[in-house]
């Protein structure tokens, strides 16, 4: 779409530090930096002021993210903060067809692992590849109850293992 991506950023909690290694091999991978920022150590300030700083370490103008709803809300606070900071929001997943969405990934050949998986509806999630299977059982589990196909509503948690822009593979 005409952007060339200079860095990754990712929020994580204090309390809940995850074991960023995978997410610094991503960047490795994709041969670009990663910064991470802990959201329970910042105030709204302090992430405009930082993201103001990485922008301009980095000649960027815009933030591009993944989020494609509102289910949780942080779009408004990433809105907010982006805004106050001067740099353009960019969201090409905003409102798309989710089912669409996932079946891409795998069309595009990206090789994506589910680190998380809510045990009150999967027991075996965890570990396993996206596939095609995968999706389709996702739609009909959302059919039955409230259960968002692409994990907003907390129902997992991915990593991309492999994908087109990648040098190697990451484990």
């Amino acid at each position: 779409m005409g952007f060339n991506v200079v860095g990754l950023l990712t929020f994580y909690k204090n309390n809940n530090i995850p074991d960023l290694e995978p997410l610094r091999q991503q960047a490795l991978s994709l041969g670009i930096p990663i910064t991470v920022l802990d959201v329970a150590r910042y105030t709204s300030r302090d992430y405009v002021l930082r993201l103001k700083a990485i922008a301009e370490d980095y000649n960027a103008k815009t933030v591009i993210t993944g989020t494609h709803s509102a289910q949780n809300a942080t779009i408004f606070w990433l809105r907010k903060i982006i805004k106050r900071a001067k740099l353009n929001l960019f969201c090409p997943l905003w409102h798309r067809n989710k089912y669409k969405l996932l079946t891409r990934l795998l069309d595009l050949k990206f090789r994506i692992k589910f680190i998380y998986a809510d045990h009150s509806i999967f027991e075996n999630l965890t570990g396993q590849e996206l596939k095609t299977e995968t999706i389709n059982e996702f739609v009909q589990i959302s059919q039955k109850r409230k259960f968002d196909i692409c994990g907003e509503n907390n129902e997992y948690d991915t990593l991309v293992m492999d994908g087109p822009d990648y040098k190697n593979a990451i484990d």
